[in-house]
């Protein structure tokens, strides 16, 4: 059945499938202070395609894979670290 799809196409399901577990372990560390594995999921997909493109903007060859992963998994991390920051302190206020 995948061997049907073009490969940008598997990497994209891949990927997802990746992000879904990685969002699922955010949700249990996070706890109250998260999104839920959904919102977490939407974080975190959002913050890597912003990765891409600051890397991408600021000049970094992000052709290469480790230079891309290394990008993008930066700018998904910053962001759900920035946005539950931003939750705590709204929730403690």
């Amino acid at each position: 059945m995948f061997f049907f799809m073009d490969t940008q196409t598997q990497l994209f399901l891949f990927t997802s499938i990746l992000l879904f577990f990685l969002a699922n372990a955010m949700h249990g560390v996070l706890g109250k202070d998260g999104f839920g594995v959904i919102g977490n999921l939407i974080v975190i997909a959002t913050g890597f395609y912003i990765g891409l493109w600051l890397g991408r903007y600021y000049g970094l060859s992000i052709r290469d894979f480790e230079i891309g992963v290394l990008a993008g998994l930066t700018g998904s991390f910053m962001s759900l670290l920035s946005l539950s920051v931003m939750k705590a302190l709204l929730n403690r206020l």
